[in-house]
């Protein structure tokens, strides 16, 4: 029996004890769904924010000041990445107008603010990058 609980208590104390109880930390690490990571190219991800979302705003109709890009994925494998990037944008009345005179059927348009993600690839070797975007509307 003493050989028994030696036992229990020697796994006990190598199998789960090795970490502070700090309620912060279990709740960062277990209980929350988000999480965040730093981004180590901040270059790159300014460069591709910028260049897309200027981009996107000329050819959609958007707003570039009102309208923001945020990196929320990047993954580097080389000399290559690959990310996501949402974009959070207003209509100009233009914009609007056009995306109204496409839609053949359901209701029109009638709200400013879209959001919508680009994909994206940037190779390191030449600094070029390309995009997908999901734009909800035929332009």
């Amino acid at each position: 029996m003493k050989k028994l609980i030696l036992l229990g208590a020697l796994l006990i104390v190598f199998s789960g004890c090795t970490e502070e109880l700090n309620p912060e930390n279990i709740f960062e690490k277990g209980l929350n769904p988000y999480r965040e990571y730093q981004i180590n190219d901040t270059k790159v991800a300014k460069l591709v924010e910028d260049g897309i979302l200027e981009t996107e705003s000329a050819t959609k109709g958007l707003d570039l000041k009102k309208s923001s890009a945020h990196l929320i994925s990047y993954t580097k494998l080389g000399q290559y990445g690959s990310g996501e990037i949402r974009i959070l944008a207003y209509f100009t009345d233009e914009g609007l107008k056009r995306v109204n005179d496409n839609i053949t059927y359901g209701t029109r348009v009638t709200n400013k603010i879209i959001n919508f993600t680009c994909k994206f690839e940037y190779s390191y070797k030449n600094g070029q990058y390309t995009w997908t975007t999901n734009f909800p509307y035929d332009l």
